[in-house]
């Protein structure tokens, strides 16, 4: 006997319902066949709409520089423009990945315009050749800055005018996309905070003719890991380089007679540095933070100050001139340091001066020693102190560690342990005789 089902069905496009009478075996192959045929038709309707006529014309895919002047000069690397075309030309361009070289032409640019086509077209990379301008004598104060609030992320690189002599406080601050820049013989000064946190600024090529690098004048550039400072300069101001965290090595020109404070702070990869016979002053944390630093002084030595060399943790050996007055917390948390020799003719060590030095192992301080202030040698623990004083010079709390230990000459063992100054240390010292011999 037959068993009858209703099976409602509704068509993909049609929306009507079938009723079909069928066997029970036969059910599902039937529905497979009208769910097949269903998708064939709609498959066949799709090639009936794409046999009409496409009359939609076919996308043009050649630029069209509309908004460009007319009078663009398009050369072999880019165009010539003046201030006032450039943000016309950049809204024409669409290639992300692309550099566009301009040529500004005006005697004398206006960065107002150049800055505003920069920030409004933040997406297109520019590199500026400002060569024909020779009616700027200084690259302004702040030309790139100043005006929007926004970091100008697409200015790659820029040619300065040979008619330049100063490139001016703030000029290039925040400019975080440049990456190179040409500076010509002739500019002698380079303001305040000129290229302040160009962060992907890697390498500058300095004039022969600079004099005067001026106060942050490239901090917190961290990408920046090569520039020679000529001979002609002579005052590099506070926290030029500070916050270089990729600078490796820089030679100081000799007529520099102060490196003055924070020059160089937390230049972490900075190793080598050539100071000139000449130099008088390292000040105020000059080189603090500087973690791969190794260093010679020169004789003309005469002030180190403050933490000027705080937690440069790969300074291994010191040799302190003898003209050199050792400010406070000089060389504190200098971990790596092993030796110290103080020249002949110092007189103090001040407090704290190596605080902190944890794997000290040898100091030897000379005959005119006058003073070891409080807490000069903390937490130096295990540190061998050769004490070359006929006189037990003054000593503060703290100045030593009582797991140090202090040898004196053996003929002024009892002076120095019945030293009223030297009392609370007599435990720790020793008679010379008995320096280790692997101690220099």
């Amino acid at each position: 006997m037959r068993e009858v089902k209703q099976i409602p069905f509704r068509a993909a496009r049609g929306g009507l319902i079938i009723t079909i009478m069928v066997i029970k075996k036969s059910v599902f192959k039937i529905l497979c066949l009208i769910l097949a045929l269903g998708m064939a038709w709609s498959s066949c309707k799709k090639d009936d709409d794409g046999d009409k006529p496409d009359n939609t014309p076919e996308a043009d895919t050649t630029q069209h520089n509309n908004n460009t002047p007319e009078d663009i000069v398009v050369e072999e690397k880019g165009v010539s423009l003046r201030s006032s075309e450039l943000y016309e030309y950049m809204k024409a361009q669409t290639d992300e990945l692309q550099t566009y070289y301009v040529k500004i032409v005006d005697a004398t640019p206006n960065f107002d315009e150049i800055v505003k086509a920069l920030c409004e077209n933040n997406k297109i990379h520019v590199s500026l050749d400002f060569g024909q301008c020779t009616g700027m004598k200084e690259f302004p104060d702040g030309a790139f800055t100043h005006r929007y609030s926004t970091d100008l992320m697409n200015l790659v690189s820029v040619t300065i005018p040979n008619s330049v002599t100063k490139i001016g406080a703030s000029a290039f601050s925040k400019c975080v996309g440049l990456t190179s820049i040409v500076i010509p013989d002739g500019v002698i000064e380079i303001g305040a905070r000129a290229f302040w946190k160009c962060t992907c600024l890697m390498t500058v090529k300095l004039p022969a003719s600079l004099k005067t690098i001026g106060k942050e004048a490239f901090y917190n550039c961290i990408t920046l890991n090569d520039i020679n400072l000529p001979d002609n300069v002579t005052d590099i101001e506070e926290n030029a380089f500070s916050g270089c965290s990729f600078l490796k090595s820089i030679t100081i020109p000799a007529g520099v007679s102060t490196i003055k404070t924070s020059t160089f702070e937390n230049c972490q990869k900075l190793a080598t540095v050539l100071l000139p016979e000449g130099l008088t002053t390292i000040d105020y944390c000059a080189f603090k933070g500087c973690s791969n630093l190794r260093i010679d002084f020169p004789s003309s030595l005469t002030n180190i100050e403050q933490e000027a060399f705080a937690n440069c943790l790969c300074l291994n050996k010191l040799t302190i001139p003898s003209k050199t007055k050792l400010g406070v917390q000089s060389f504190e948390g200098c971990t790596g340091l092993q030796e110290v020799y103080v020249e002949e003719g110092v007189t103090l060590i001040s407090m704290y001066c190596f605080k902190d030095c944890i794997n000290l192992k040898t100091v030897s301080l000379p005959n005119s020693i006058i003073t070891i202030s409080g807490g000069a040698f903390n937490r130096c623990r295990n540190m061998n102190l050769k004490l070359n004083c006929t006189m037990p010079p003054s000593v503060g709390s703290m100045a030593i560690p009582l797991d140090a230990s202090v040898y004196v000459a053996d003929e002024l063992l009892d002076t120095y342990k019945e030293n009223e100054t030297w009392y609370y240390y007599s435990k720790i010292i020793k008679p010379m005789s008995e320096f280790p011999e692997t101690t220099k």
